[in-house]
């Protein structure tokens, strides 16, 4: 566990899942704007030893718990049933009962992955969850849990395809080879919007300083691709030839979990631009290459 101080500091945070890419890029943010972090990765606190967490939130007043855990493993979702609905469903909503009893405000991240469709929709915030694996089944779970027991105290932000300079799997993966100028195989019918983790970071903290809102909120890229889209863009910036990158089916994957060919978050159905702005994909990819 990590504490971090700003200078006259008057907002305590706790973060959980500080390890991640998300939350190692909100907790420097944090600090650059003199937030007072406690900072626990997964290997520090086992989200679901909720007697720890009850103690910690005792030692002293937080203003808010940013909770960044999560089990993100699609595939190992679809197997590892418990594993993914502990973290997932059961912790989220746990934490929402504890930051109730102490009157802490908490924002919890959650995913496009709640929704699904073959069909290019965009689903509003209210919109009712169709999840099309384990791992969405288990996060619209984890927000029923914190709006059913914490309504007016919670903020329930959902994201996708996130990445970042030195962050996100998927695109560092492509990064990797197109440095290499290796030629690839990438399926060109699953569709999202890619979001740069520091644009996120930055809706986060504005709202830690004054936005927050209880209820759901979507914050995603404003540019909707495919993933051969997306590598093929990756490519092009890194200075890698496009061609390089080839265009494959999901249904000839070896991915245990089913992907949604659809799951596009509307950005018009809550106030989250008028926090922080939303930002199409050439202007975010420049802005992480550059580091």
């Amino acid at each position: 566990m990590e504490t971090v101080e700003g200078k006259d500091c008057l907002i305590k945070v706790l973060v959980t899942g500080a390890g991640g890419q998300l939350g190692s890029k909100v907790i420097s943010l944090f600090y650059e704007n003199n937030i007072e972090v406690t900072a626990l990765s997964k290997l520090e606190l086992d989200i679901n030893d909720f007697s720890k967490l009850e103690e910690l939130l005792a030692s002293q007043k937080y203003d808010f718990l940013l909770n960044c855990a999560a089990y993100t493993d699609l595939d190992s979702a679809e197997t590892n049933h418990r594993a993914n609905f502990q973290v997932n469903a059961i912790a989220p909503t746990e934490i929402a009962k504890l930051c109730k009893a102490r009157g802490i405000r908490l924002i919890h991240i959650s995913t496009d992955a709640v929704f699904g469709s073959k069909v290019p929709i965009y689903f509003q915030v209210n919109d009712i969850p169709c999840p099309v694996n384990a791992y969405g089944v288990a996060k619209a779970d984890g927000e029923q849990g914190v709006l059913k027991h914490f309504p007016d105290g919670s903020m329930i932000i959902r994201t996708s395809w996130l990445y970042g300079y030195e962050s996100g799997k998927f695109y560092q993966s492509i990064v990797s080879c197109a440095k290499f100028q290796k030629k690839i195989n990438v399926v060109g019918d699953q569709y999202g919007q890619p979001t740069n983790v520091d644009d996120l970071s930055h809706y986060i903290l504005e709202c830690i300083k004054g936005a927050f809102m209880p209820g759901i909120f979507h914050y995603v890229g404003e540019t909707v691709v495919s993933r051969f889209d997306f590598a093929r863009l990756i490519y092009r910036f890194h200075g890698a030839p496009e061609n390089l990158v080839l265009i494959s089916e999901t249904e000839n994957s070896v991915e245990t979990a089913t992907r949604p060919k659809y799951s596009l978050l509307d950005i018009n159905s809550s106030k989250a631009e008028s926090i922080y702005p939303f930002a199409g994909i050439e202007n975010s990819l420049s802005r992480v290459i550059k580091g």
